[in-house]
This record gives C-alpha cells, structure tokens and sequence, in this order.
C-alpha cells in the first residue's frame, strides 16, 4: 500500500488536507486486504498526468489521493471561488462530477458502495445491482462492493449517516467542474 507521506507529498501546498483524511488513511491500512465500498484505491501518480493536461498553474488547484477500479480518480480540486471540492474524473476523462463538498460527505458517498461514481446515483445500491445482475448475482456483488464494516465506521466516527443514494450527496447537475475543466483544458 503506498505510504500517506507519497500521497501527501504529491498534494500541491494549495490543498488544505483534511483531518478526516488522515483517519481514513489509518483505517484502509488497518483493513489492507478489504475491499473499500467502490473498490477505492489510495493512489499519487497521475500528478503528472493533471499537470500536462492543465499546466502547472491549473494543477496546483488539483490534489489527486485516490482510483477507482477503472481508473477513474478522486482528487481535491480548489473552484474558482477558492473554495475546495472532492471531484472525481472517469477513467477515459469523462464523468466529471463534484463529489462532495467535503472530505466527510465522500466518504459518506463511498460507504454507499456503488463500483463507479458515474453509476445511476438515482437508484439505491441494492436496486443499482439487482437490476443490473439479477436476484443471485447482484447480491454477491452486493457483498462484495458494500463494506458494511466501513459504513460503520464513517457512521461512528464522523455520527453521520450513509445516504440511500448518491444523488443525496452528490448534485449530478451541477456542470462547474466540467465546464472548469473543459475551459481550463491544454488539449
């Protein structure tokens, strides 16, 4: 498992790190040989990746922390307003999405345990995978990708809630990343 000094070390100074960050990087390692609700996956070297496709200045608003099983990627992203976001980029640079408002609500968003952030958040977990596998079939995969043991500490530690859905969390219409992203694009 890579070490929360590399990831921290490829954050530009720009991202404030939150606390809860640190709490759940203790956790992952605790339960290293669990799968994460999303199949979450501490990562740091798309940092490169980020700065060709916006330059430098851009990237310093960019603190890349995590993958996806496809992929995808979950980083800080600092708005034009300054203020900081959790956003998630898809595996082939489509489905940008803001996440969350706040490293709490993300980690809210991937208890749900839905595999990809570009699933249908209209839909609970339980109905995403019986509707896409079938009765047998969607319930290993709930299995699988539901980390119930991870729900409980999100819950616990932060007394909070895990939404039923991710359009609770997450507001799939709003466009500012993408539209950020598509102006501030090199390419």
């Amino acid at each position: 498992m890579i070490s929360l000094e590399d990831i921290k070390e490829k954050i530009p100074p720009t991202i404030e790190i939150p606390k809860e960050f640190d709490l759940f990087y203790e956790w992952t390692k605790e339960h290293e040989e669990e799968v994460i609700s999303g199949c979450f996956e501490w990562r740091s070297n798309y940092a490169e990746f980020i700065e060709g496709w916006f330059g430098a200045n851009k990237a310093e608003k960019f603190g890349m922390f995590g993958a996806g099983s496809t992929g995808n990627i979950y980083a800080f992203w600092i708005n034009e307003n300054g203020t900081q976001k959790i956003v998630h980029i898809g595996s082939e640079g489509e489905e940008m999405l803001i996440i969350a408002d706040n490293f709490i609500d993300f980690l809210r968003f991937l208890a749900i345990g839905y595999d990809d952030p570009s699933e249908d958040m209209n839909k609970t977990i339980f109905d995403y995978y019986i509707g896409e596998y079938g009765e047998e079939e969607g319930q290993e995969e709930l299995e699988y990708y539901v980390n119930t043991e991870f729900q409980n500490w999100v819950r616990e530690t932060f007394n909070v809630t895990i939404p039923k859905k991710g359009i609770e969390i997450i507001n799939i219409s709003d466009k500012t990343f993408e539209i950020w992203v598509e102006e501030n694009s090199l390419n």
